[in-house]
């Protein structure tokens, strides 16, 4: 549970976080009934800003994207470099948005 803010409601607004692995993608899938009912799904990918290639980041998010949009989930995409640690900008991002909900594999 989040240590700050106050939710009536859950899954309305949801961030869903793709790194392309096997756990992400089945995260994503067990989520698809909450997806579909949620008025707004932000997919966001962070990498390593040192580390990771961007375009390989944006591809991966991108076919997410439209996976999900073949499953009825219109969901707004951005991969990002992170320069603080990646859980710290999923909950910014989820505080960003006013997200009532976080979807992430592990």
């Amino acid at each position: 549970m989040p240590r700050q803010g106050a939710f009536r409601e859950c899954g309305q607004r949801v961030v869903l976080a793709w790194d392309g692995s096997h756990g992400s993608a089945r995260a994503a899938a067990d989520a698809l009934p909450f997806l579909r009912r949620a008025h707004a799904v932000h997919l966001v990918q962070f990498s390593d800003a040192l580390l990771d290639d961007d375009r390989g980041a944006v591809d991966s998010v991108n076919r997410a994207a439209a996976w999900l949009s073949h499953h009825g989930v219109q969901a707004t995409s951005r991969a990002t470099p992170a320069t603080i640690p990646v859980g710290e900008a999923l909950l910014s991002a989820a505080a960003d948005v006013g997200a009532d909900l976080l979807v992430m594999g592990a």
